[in-house]
Protein backbone atom coordinates (compact mmCIF):
# COMPACT_ATOMS: atom_id res chain seq x y z
CA UNK A 1 0.00 0.00 0.00
CA UNK A 2 1.18 3.52 -0.90
CA UNK A 3 -0.04 6.38 1.24
CA UNK A 4 -0.17 9.84 -0.84
CA UNK A 5 -0.37 13.18 0.38
CA UNK A 6 -1.29 16.46 -1.35
CA UNK A 7 -3.30 19.64 0.00
CA UNK A 8 -6.60 18.36 -0.06
CA UNK A 9 -7.05 14.49 1.10
CA UNK A 10 -5.16 11.57 1.82
CA UNK A 11 -5.29 9.40 -1.02
CA UNK A 12 -4.99 5.51 -0.88
CA UNK A 13 -3.75 4.07 -4.38
CA UNK A 14 -4.71 0.74 -4.77
CA UNK A 15 -6.75 -0.34 -8.53
CA UNK A 16 -9.79 2.25 -8.03
CA UNK A 17 -10.32 6.13 -8.24
CA UNK A 18 -12.21 7.91 -5.48
CA UNK A 19 -13.60 11.29 -6.31
CA UNK A 20 -13.05 13.78 -4.02
CA UNK A 21 -16.60 15.82 -3.78
CA UNK A 22 -16.62 19.18 -2.00
CA UNK A 23 -20.11 18.51 -0.71
CA UNK A 24 -21.96 21.67 -1.64
CA UNK A 25 -25.37 20.92 -0.49
CA UNK A 26 -26.58 17.41 0.73
CA UNK A 27 -29.92 16.82 1.72
CA UNK A 28 -31.69 13.20 3.20
CA UNK A 29 -34.83 12.32 3.97
CA UNK A 30 -36.61 10.92 7.24
CA UNK A 31 -36.52 6.99 7.67
CA UNK A 32 -38.10 4.77 10.36
CA UNK A 33 -35.44 1.80 9.17
CA UNK A 34 -32.91 0.09 11.87
CA UNK A 35 -30.42 1.13 9.41
CA UNK A 36 -27.86 3.86 9.88
CA UNK A 37 -26.53 5.29 6.80
CA UNK A 38 -25.00 8.32 5.31
CA UNK A 39 -24.16 9.05 1.81
CA UNK A 40 -20.31 9.72 1.37
CA UNK A 41 -18.97 12.65 -0.29
CA UNK A 42 -16.71 10.03 -2.11
CA UNK A 43 -17.82 9.13 -5.55
CA UNK A 44 -15.82 5.91 -6.85
CA UNK A 45 -14.59 5.24 -10.61
CA UNK A 46 -13.60 2.07 -11.52
CA UNK A 47 -9.84 0.83 -13.18
CA UNK A 48 -10.92 1.33 -16.23
CA UNK A 49 -12.42 4.45 -15.79
CA UNK A 50 -16.06 2.74 -17.89
CA UNK A 51 -18.19 2.56 -13.97
CA UNK A 52 -18.47 5.43 -11.22
CA UNK A 53 -20.36 4.70 -7.90
CA UNK A 54 -21.98 6.96 -5.26
CA UNK A 55 -21.25 5.15 -1.74
CA UNK A 56 -23.50 4.62 1.38
CA UNK A 57 -21.71 3.93 4.75
CA UNK A 58 -23.48 1.95 7.26
CA UNK A 59 -22.74 3.25 10.31
CA UNK A 60 -24.19 0.38 12.33
CA UNK A 61 -23.97 -2.53 10.27
CA UNK A 62 -22.84 -4.77 13.15
CA UNK A 63 -25.64 -3.95 15.48
CA UNK A 64 -27.93 -5.17 12.44
CA UNK A 65 -29.79 -8.84 12.21
CA UNK A 66 -29.72 -11.52 9.58
CA UNK A 67 -32.96 -9.74 7.56
CA UNK A 68 -31.52 -6.34 7.87
CA UNK A 69 -28.38 -7.70 6.47
CA UNK A 70 -29.99 -9.69 3.50
CA UNK A 71 -32.43 -6.61 2.48
CA UNK A 72 -29.13 -4.26 2.18
CA UNK A 73 -27.53 -7.08 -0.01
CA UNK A 74 -30.67 -7.11 -2.32
CA UNK A 75 -31.06 -3.45 -2.45
CA UNK A 76 -32.38 -1.36 -5.16
CA UNK A 77 -32.21 2.33 -6.14
CA UNK A 78 -33.43 5.08 -8.52
CA UNK A 79 -30.44 7.13 -8.99
CA UNK A 80 -30.65 11.03 -10.97
CA UNK A 81 -28.55 13.35 -11.84
CA UNK A 82 -29.24 16.90 -12.78
CA UNK A 83 -27.17 18.97 -14.89
CA UNK A 84 -26.49 23.08 -14.53
CA UNK A 85 -28.74 23.46 -17.33
CA UNK A 86 -31.81 21.16 -15.23
CA UNK A 87 -31.20 18.21 -17.56
CA UNK A 88 -32.00 14.82 -15.15
CA UNK A 89 -30.96 11.48 -16.39
CA UNK A 90 -32.71 8.16 -14.67
CA UNK A 91 -31.47 4.88 -14.06
CA UNK A 92 -32.67 2.00 -11.69
CA UNK A 93 -29.52 -0.49 -10.39
CA UNK A 94 -28.88 -2.86 -7.82
CA UNK A 95 -26.24 -1.94 -4.85
CA UNK A 96 -23.17 -3.72 -3.71
CA UNK A 97 -22.81 -4.43 0.12
CA UNK A 98 -19.10 -4.56 0.35
CA UNK A 99 -17.12 -4.01 3.58
CA UNK A 100 -20.11 -2.41 5.86
CA UNK A 101 -20.71 -0.07 2.41
CA UNK A 102 -23.05 0.19 -0.34
CA UNK A 103 -21.91 0.82 -3.75
CA UNK A 104 -24.18 1.93 -5.92
CA UNK A 105 -23.36 2.42 -9.98
CA UNK A 106 -24.15 5.89 -11.64
CA UNK A 107 -25.66 6.12 -14.96
CA UNK A 108 -22.59 8.04 -16.15
CA UNK A 109 -19.75 9.86 -14.94
CA UNK A 110 -21.17 12.96 -13.32
CA UNK A 111 -19.52 16.42 -13.86
CA UNK A 112 -18.59 19.64 -11.91
CA UNK A 113 -21.49 21.65 -10.44
CA UNK A 114 -24.28 18.45 -11.25
CA UNK A 115 -26.71 17.15 -8.35
CA UNK A 116 -26.34 13.52 -7.72
CA UNK A 117 -29.66 12.07 -5.95
CA UNK A 118 -29.96 8.82 -4.50
CA UNK A 119 -33.28 7.05 -3.33
CA UNK A 120 -33.60 3.58 -1.85
CA UNK A 121 -36.82 1.66 -3.50
CA UNK A 122 -37.46 -0.40 -0.03
CA UNK A 123 -37.02 2.98 2.07
CA UNK A 124 -34.22 0.81 3.91
CA UNK A 125 -31.74 3.55 3.62
CA UNK A 126 -32.50 7.37 3.48
CA UNK A 127 -33.06 9.08 0.68
CA UNK A 128 -29.91 11.43 -0.05
CA UNK A 129 -28.61 14.29 -2.56
CA UNK A 130 -24.86 15.97 -3.29
CA UNK A 131 -23.60 18.81 -5.39
CA UNK A 132 -20.17 17.84 -6.96
CA UNK A 133 -17.57 20.71 -7.13
CA UNK A 134 -15.43 21.68 -9.37
CA UNK A 135 -12.12 20.35 -8.33
CA UNK A 136 -12.73 16.79 -8.49
CA UNK A 137 -9.62 14.50 -7.09
CA UNK A 138 -9.58 11.08 -7.37
CA UNK A 139 -8.45 8.46 -5.13
CA UNK A 140 -8.37 4.49 -6.22
CA UNK A 141 -9.55 1.16 -4.44
CA UNK A 142 -9.40 -2.54 -5.09
CA UNK A 143 -12.93 -2.86 -5.07
CA UNK A 144 -13.13 -5.65 -6.38
CA UNK A 145 -16.41 -6.32 -8.44
CA UNK A 146 -15.17 -9.71 -9.75
CA UNK A 147 -17.01 -11.25 -12.34
CA UNK A 148 -16.57 -15.05 -13.48
CA UNK A 149 -15.65 -15.26 -17.31
CA UNK A 150 -18.70 -17.72 -19.24
CA UNK A 151 -20.92 -17.51 -16.84
CA UNK A 152 -20.74 -13.64 -16.18
CA UNK A 153 -21.63 -14.28 -12.23
CA UNK A 154 -20.16 -11.68 -9.74
CA UNK A 155 -19.04 -12.83 -6.84
CA UNK A 156 -18.82 -10.23 -3.74
CA UNK A 157 -15.37 -10.47 -1.79
CA UNK A 158 -16.00 -10.82 2.52
CA UNK A 159 -19.41 -12.29 2.48
CA UNK A 160 -18.20 -14.04 -1.22
CA UNK A 161 -21.69 -14.20 -1.96
CA UNK A 162 -22.23 -14.66 -6.32
CA UNK A 163 -24.80 -12.86 -8.48
CA UNK A 164 -25.84 -14.58 -11.62
CA UNK A 165 -26.53 -12.18 -14.56
CA UNK A 166 -29.65 -12.36 -16.12
CA UNK A 167 -31.88 -13.96 -13.25
CA UNK A 168 -29.70 -11.84 -10.79
CA UNK A 169 -30.23 -14.84 -8.18
CA UNK A 170 -27.46 -14.61 -5.26
CA UNK A 171 -25.84 -17.47 -3.93
CA UNK A 172 -24.42 -17.35 -0.39
CA UNK A 173 -21.05 -19.17 0.22
CA UNK A 174 -20.88 -21.78 3.25
CA UNK A 175 -24.88 -22.70 3.47
CA UNK A 176 -25.35 -22.12 -0.33
CA UNK A 177 -28.48 -20.37 -0.20
CA UNK A 178 -29.69 -18.92 -2.95
CA UNK A 179 -31.48 -15.31 -2.93
CA UNK A 180 -33.68 -14.46 -6.33
CA UNK A 181 -33.92 -10.96 -6.60
CA UNK A 182 -37.53 -9.02 -6.44
CA UNK A 183 -38.91 -11.63 -4.65
CA UNK A 184 -35.86 -12.00 -2.64
CA UNK A 185 -37.32 -15.37 -1.53
CA UNK A 186 -34.52 -17.87 -0.35
CA UNK A 187 -34.02 -21.20 -1.28
CA UNK A 188 -31.94 -23.83 0.97
CA UNK A 189 -29.69 -26.52 -0.85
CA UNK A 190 -30.58 -30.05 0.07
CA UNK A 191 -34.15 -29.67 1.27
CA UNK A 192 -34.74 -27.26 -1.60
CA UNK A 193 -37.64 -25.00 0.80
CA UNK A 194 -37.70 -21.62 -0.03
CA UNK A 195 -38.34 -18.47 2.34
CA UNK A 196 -40.16 -15.18 1.40
CA UNK A 197 -39.00 -12.32 3.27
CA UNK A 198 -41.01 -9.94 5.34
CA UNK A 199 -43.78 -13.22 5.98
CA UNK A 200 -40.85 -15.38 6.26
CA UNK A 201 -42.78 -18.63 5.17
CA UNK A 202 -41.35 -21.57 3.97
CA UNK A 203 -42.47 -23.80 0.92
CA UNK A 204 -41.53 -27.23 0.63
CA UNK A 205 -40.34 -28.76 -2.95
CA UNK A 206 -42.49 -31.85 -3.90
CA UNK A 207 -45.89 -31.21 -1.54
CA UNK A 208 -45.33 -27.46 -2.29
CA UNK A 209 -46.58 -27.14 1.22
CA UNK A 210 -45.70 -23.51 2.84
CA UNK A 211 -45.00 -23.17 6.22
CA UNK A 212 -45.82 -19.78 8.16
CA UNK A 213 -43.60 -18.56 11.05
CA UNK A 214 -45.25 -18.17 14.59
CA UNK A 215 -48.50 -19.89 14.09
CA UNK A 216 -46.00 -22.97 12.48
CA UNK A 217 -49.11 -23.58 10.39
CA UNK A 218 -49.26 -25.36 7.26
CA UNK A 219 -50.62 -24.82 3.87
CA UNK A 220 -51.29 -27.68 1.07
CA UNK A 221 -50.81 -26.88 -2.82
CA UNK A 222 -53.94 -27.31 -4.36
CA UNK A 223 -56.36 -27.77 -1.68
CA UNK A 224 -55.23 -24.92 0.20
CA UNK A 225 -56.23 -26.79 3.16
CA UNK A 226 -53.80 -25.32 6.43
CA UNK A 227 -52.85 -27.33 8.83
CA UNK A 228 -52.37 -26.09 12.99
CA UNK A 229 -48.96 -27.62 14.62
CA UNK A 230 -49.90 -28.57 17.86
CA UNK A 231 -53.58 -29.76 17.44
CA UNK A 232 -53.27 -30.82 14.21
CA UNK A 233 -56.52 -29.05 12.69
CA UNK A 234 -57.05 -28.69 9.06
CA UNK A 235 -58.61 -26.24 7.89
CA UNK A 236 -60.46 -25.72 4.20
CA UNK A 237 -60.25 -22.50 2.59
CA UNK A 238 -63.39 -21.02 0.87
CA UNK A 239 -65.93 -22.94 3.32
CA UNK A 240 -63.52 -22.39 6.35
CA UNK A 241 -64.40 -26.04 7.65
CA UNK A 242 -61.67 -27.29 10.46
CA UNK A 243 -61.21 -30.63 10.97
CA UNK A 244 -59.78 -31.96 14.21
CA UNK A 245 -57.38 -34.86 13.75
CA UNK A 246 -58.10 -38.48 15.87
CA UNK A 247 -61.62 -37.76 16.06
CA UNK A 248 -61.93 -36.38 12.35
CA UNK A 249 -64.88 -34.18 13.55
CA UNK A 250 -65.49 -31.16 11.19
CA UNK A 251 -66.70 -27.59 12.81
CA UNK A 252 -68.61 -25.11 10.38
CA UNK A 253 -67.31 -21.49 10.52
CA UNK A 254 -70.19 -19.21 11.16
CA UNK A 255 -72.49 -22.01 12.85
CA UNK A 256 -70.15 -23.61 14.25
CA UNK A 257 -71.90 -27.57 14.27
CA UNK A 258 -69.55 -29.73 14.12
CA UNK A 259 -69.76 -33.35 12.48
CA UNK A 260 -68.62 -36.58 12.93
CA UNK A 261 -66.96 -39.04 10.75
CA UNK A 262 -68.60 -42.26 10.10
CA UNK A 263 -71.90 -41.20 11.41
CA UNK A 264 -72.38 -37.76 9.78
CA UNK A 265 -74.09 -36.74 12.47
CA UNK A 266 -73.72 -33.11 12.96
CA UNK A 267 -74.13 -31.07 16.48
CA UNK A 268 -75.23 -27.46 16.57
CA UNK A 269 -73.01 -24.98 19.27
CA UNK A 270 -74.87 -23.63 22.32
CA UNK A 271 -78.44 -26.08 22.01
CA UNK A 272 -76.18 -29.09 21.44
CA UNK A 273 -78.26 -30.86 19.80
CA UNK A 274 -77.41 -33.48 17.17
CA UNK A 275 -78.90 -34.22 13.69
CA UNK A 276 -78.34 -37.65 12.03
CA UNK A 277 -78.00 -37.85 8.49
CA UNK A 278 -79.98 -39.22 5.81
CA UNK A 279 -83.40 -39.53 8.64
CA UNK A 280 -82.48 -36.04 9.68
CA UNK A 281 -83.38 -36.76 13.25
CA UNK A 282 -82.35 -34.10 15.74
CA UNK A 283 -81.45 -34.94 19.12
CA UNK A 284 -81.60 -32.44 21.96
CA UNK A 285 -79.01 -32.54 25.01
CA UNK A 286 -80.31 -33.15 28.44
CA UNK A 287 -83.23 -34.68 27.71
CA UNK A 288 -82.11 -36.78 24.86
CA UNK A 289 -85.46 -36.05 22.90
CA UNK A 290 -85.43 -36.35 19.04
CA UNK A 291 -87.55 -34.92 16.55
CA UNK A 292 -88.75 -35.91 12.90
CA UNK A 293 -87.93 -33.69 10.07
CA UNK A 294 -91.08 -33.51 8.25
CA UNK A 295 -93.84 -34.73 10.69
CA UNK A 296 -91.65 -32.85 13.68
CA UNK A 297 -92.89 -35.43 15.68
CA UNK A 298 -90.83 -35.95 18.81
CA UNK A 299 -89.95 -39.31 20.73
CA UNK A 300 -88.70 -38.70 24.22
CA UNK A 301 -85.77 -41.33 25.42
CA UNK A 302 -86.42 -44.13 27.92
CA UNK A 303 -90.40 -43.97 27.83
CA UNK A 304 -90.30 -43.84 24.06
CA UNK A 305 -93.11 -41.50 23.70
CA UNK A 306 -93.62 -39.87 20.71
CA UNK A 307 -95.41 -36.10 20.54
CA UNK A 308 -96.84 -35.00 17.77
CA UNK A 309 -96.76 -31.16 16.78
CA UNK A 310 -100.01 -29.12 16.35
CA UNK A 311 -102.10 -31.44 18.20
CA UNK A 312 -99.69 -31.98 20.67
CA UNK A 313 -101.29 -35.88 20.93
CA UNK A 314 -98.90 -38.48 22.28
CA UNK A 315 -97.95 -41.75 21.47
CA UNK A 316 -97.15 -44.49 23.55
CA UNK A 317 -94.50 -47.10 22.66
CA UNK A 318 -95.55 -50.77 22.52
CA UNK A 319 -99.39 -50.11 23.00
CA UNK A 320 -99.75 -47.83 20.68
CA UNK A 321 -102.14 -45.78 22.98
CA UNK A 322 -102.39 -41.57 21.96
CA UNK A 323 -102.82 -39.14 24.58
CA UNK A 324 -104.52 -35.65 23.54
CA UNK A 325 -102.97 -32.44 25.50
CA UNK A 326 -105.60 -30.58 27.25
CA UNK A 327 -108.41 -33.08 27.54
CA UNK A 328 -106.00 -35.79 28.59
CA UNK A 329 -108.34 -38.49 26.66
CA UNK A 330 -105.89 -41.64 25.85
CA UNK A 331 -106.95 -43.15 22.45
CA UNK A 332 -106.57 -47.45 22.20
CA UNK A 333 -105.00 -48.29 18.80
CA UNK A 334 -107.16 -51.36 16.71
CA UNK A 335 -110.54 -51.00 18.86
CA UNK A 336 -110.23 -46.84 18.92
CA UNK A 337 -111.80 -46.79 21.93
CA UNK A 338 -110.89 -43.55 24.40
CA UNK A 339 -110.44 -43.13 28.32
CA UNK A 340 -111.07 -40.24 29.89
CA UNK A 341 -108.79 -39.18 32.50
CA UNK A 342 -110.66 -38.56 36.39
CA UNK A 343 -113.50 -40.37 35.73
CA UNK A 344 -111.64 -43.48 33.59
CA UNK A 345 -115.05 -44.15 31.53
CA UNK A 346 -114.14 -45.37 28.11
CA UNK A 347 -115.90 -44.59 24.46
CA UNK A 348 -116.25 -47.40 22.24
CA UNK A 349 -115.71 -46.25 18.72
CA UNK A 350 -118.73 -46.46 16.34
CA UNK A 351 -121.74 -47.09 18.78
CA UNK A 352 -120.15 -44.41 20.68
CA UNK A 353 -121.20 -46.26 24.06
CA UNK A 354 -119.38 -45.23 27.54
CA UNK A 355 -118.35 -47.84 29.71
CA UNK A 356 -117.81 -46.14 33.53
CA UNK A 357 -114.73 -48.08 35.88
CA UNK A 358 -115.69 -49.81 38.78
CA UNK A 359 -119.36 -50.11 38.08
CA UNK A 360 -118.52 -51.49 34.47
CA UNK A 361 -121.93 -49.60 33.32
CA UNK A 362 -122.09 -48.90 29.51
CA UNK A 363 -124.87 -45.84 28.34
CA UNK A 364 -125.62 -45.89 25.16
CA UNK A 365 -125.41 -42.33 23.15
CA UNK A 366 -129.24 -40.87 22.10
CA UNK A 367 -131.10 -42.74 24.26
CA UNK A 368 -128.95 -42.73 27.08
CA UNK A 369 -130.14 -46.11 28.46
CA UNK A 370 -127.47 -47.44 30.78
CA UNK A 371 -126.35 -51.27 30.94
CA UNK A 372 -125.10 -52.66 33.96
CA UNK A 373 -122.64 -55.46 33.74
CA UNK A 374 -123.41 -59.33 35.58
CA UNK A 375 -127.44 -58.80 35.57
CA UNK A 376 -127.62 -57.04 32.45
CA UNK A 377 -130.41 -55.05 33.23
CA UNK A 378 -131.02 -51.83 31.31
CA UNK A 379 -132.08 -48.57 33.01
CA UNK A 380 -134.15 -46.01 30.76
CA UNK A 381 -132.86 -42.07 31.66
CA UNK A 382 -135.78 -40.13 32.61
CA UNK A 383 -138.58 -42.45 33.70
CA UNK A 384 -135.63 -44.51 35.50
CA UNK A 385 -137.18 -47.86 34.29
CA UNK A 386 -135.35 -50.81 34.39
CA UNK A 387 -135.44 -53.82 32.22
CA UNK A 388 -134.02 -57.76 32.94
CA UNK A 389 -132.56 -59.15 30.28
CA UNK A 390 -133.62 -62.49 29.25
CA UNK A 391 -137.67 -62.26 30.50
CA UNK A 392 -137.48 -59.00 29.31
CA UNK A 393 -139.48 -57.34 32.25
CA UNK A 394 -139.67 -54.39 33.17
CA UNK A 395 -139.75 -52.55 36.81
CA UNK A 396 -140.82 -48.88 37.05
CA UNK A 397 -138.88 -46.16 40.01
CA UNK A 398 -141.46 -45.21 42.97
CA UNK A 399 -143.72 -48.00 42.96
CA UNK A 400 -141.20 -50.57 41.95
CA UNK A 401 -144.20 -52.33 39.67
CA UNK A 402 -143.33 -55.06 37.43
CA UNK A 403 -144.45 -55.86 33.52
CA UNK A 404 -143.93 -58.75 31.80
CA UNK A 405 -143.54 -58.13 28.12
CA UNK A 406 -146.02 -59.99 25.58
CA UNK A 407 -149.26 -60.40 28.30
CA UNK A 408 -148.09 -56.81 29.48
CA UNK A 409 -149.06 -58.06 33.17
CA UNK A 410 -148.12 -55.52 35.89
CA UNK A 411 -147.38 -57.13 39.17
CA UNK A 412 -147.03 -54.55 42.29
CA UNK A 413 -144.29 -55.44 44.93
CA UNK A 414 -145.39 -55.80 49.09
CA UNK A 415 -148.98 -57.33 47.63
CA UNK A 416 -147.87 -59.08 44.60
CA UNK A 417 -151.13 -58.17 42.90
CA UNK A 418 -151.03 -58.89 39.61
CA UNK A 419 -153.12 -56.93 37.08
CA UNK A 420 -154.12 -57.89 33.11
CA UNK A 421 -154.12 -55.17 30.75
CA UNK A 422 -156.94 -54.48 28.68
CA UNK A 423 -159.58 -56.18 31.37
CA UNK A 424 -157.97 -54.42 34.37
CA UNK A 425 -158.36 -57.59 36.73
CA UNK A 426 -156.11 -57.80 39.32
CA UNK A 427 -154.98 -61.08 40.72
CA UNK A 428 -153.89 -61.66 44.56
CA UNK A 429 -150.97 -63.78 45.31
CA UNK A 430 -151.58 -66.99 47.50
CA UNK A 431 -155.42 -67.01 46.93
CA UNK A 432 -155.82 -66.19 43.41
CA UNK A 433 -158.68 -64.38 43.31
CA UNK A 434 -159.21 -62.38 40.69
CA UNK A 435 -160.97 -58.73 41.17
CA UNK A 436 -162.53 -56.92 37.79
CA UNK A 437 -162.10 -53.45 37.86
CA UNK A 438 -165.37 -50.77 37.46
CA UNK A 439 -167.56 -53.75 39.38
CA UNK A 440 -165.39 -54.43 42.01
CA UNK A 441 -166.30 -58.27 42.05
CA UNK A 442 -163.89 -61.01 43.57
CA UNK A 443 -163.62 -64.04 41.92
CA UNK A 444 -161.79 -67.17 43.84
CA UNK A 445 -159.76 -69.68 41.89
CA UNK A 446 -160.99 -73.41 41.68
CA UNK A 447 -165.24 -73.02 42.54
CA UNK A 448 -164.86 -70.22 40.56
CA UNK A 449 -167.17 -68.24 43.05
CA UNK A 450 -168.00 -64.96 42.31
CA UNK A 451 -168.27 -62.01 45.24
CA UNK A 452 -169.46 -58.62 44.98
CA UNK A 453 -168.13 -56.05 46.90
CA UNK A 454 -170.88 -53.92 49.08
CA UNK A 455 -172.97 -56.61 49.21
CA UNK A 456 -170.54 -59.52 49.70
CA UNK A 457 -172.96 -61.57 47.77
CA UNK A 458 -171.16 -64.98 46.59
CA UNK A 459 -172.67 -66.23 42.87
CA UNK A 460 -171.90 -69.30 42.49
CA UNK A 461 -170.55 -70.75 39.03
CA UNK A 462 -172.71 -73.62 37.42
CA UNK A 463 -175.46 -72.72 39.37
CA UNK A 464 -175.57 -69.00 39.20
CA UNK A 465 -176.80 -69.54 42.84
CA UNK A 466 -176.16 -66.45 44.85
CA UNK A 467 -175.93 -66.40 48.63
CA UNK A 468 -176.00 -63.28 50.89
CA UNK A 469 -173.58 -62.76 53.18
CA UNK A 470 -174.63 -62.47 57.26
CA UNK A 471 -177.99 -64.10 56.95
CA UNK A 472 -176.28 -67.38 54.48
CA UNK A 473 -179.54 -67.51 52.17
CA UNK A 474 -179.18 -68.53 48.45
CA UNK A 475 -181.29 -67.13 45.93
CA UNK A 476 -181.74 -69.52 42.98
CA UNK A 477 -181.38 -68.04 39.63
CA UNK A 478 -184.49 -68.50 37.16
CA UNK A 479 -187.45 -69.16 39.61
CA UNK A 480 -185.48 -66.66 42.42
CA UNK A 481 -187.29 -68.83 45.13
CA UNK A 482 -184.48 -68.49 48.32
CA UNK A 483 -183.43 -71.06 50.39
CA UNK A 484 -182.67 -70.11 54.07
CA UNK A 485 -179.91 -71.84 56.13
CA UNK A 486 -180.78 -74.20 58.78
CA UNK A 487 -184.32 -74.81 57.30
Amino acid sequence: MKLLKNKKFWAITLGVTLVGAGVVAVAASCSSSNVKSKLSSQLVKSKDEKSFYAVYDIENFDDLNENDKKALNEAEFNVAITSAENKTENATTKGHLLNKKIYVKLPREPKAKEQLTIINKGGLLKTASLVLPDNLNYQTENIGFETQPGSGSTTQPGSGSTTQPGSGSTTQPGSGSTTQPGSGSTTQPGSGSTTQPGSGSTTQPGSGSTTQPGSGSTTQPGSGSTTQPGSGSTTQPGSGSTTQPGSGSTTQPGSGSTTQPGSGSTTQPGSGSTTQPGSGSTTQPGSGSTTQPGSGSTTQPGSGSTTQPGSGSTTQPGSGSTTQPGSGSTTQPGSGSTTQPGSGSTTQPGSGSTTQPGSGSTTQPGSGSTTQPGSGSTTQPGSGSTTQPGSGSTTQPGSGSTTQPGSGSTTQPGSGSTTQPGSGSTTQPGSGSTTQPGSGSTTQPGSGSTTQPGSGSTTQPGSGSTTQPGSGSTTQPGSGSTTQPGR
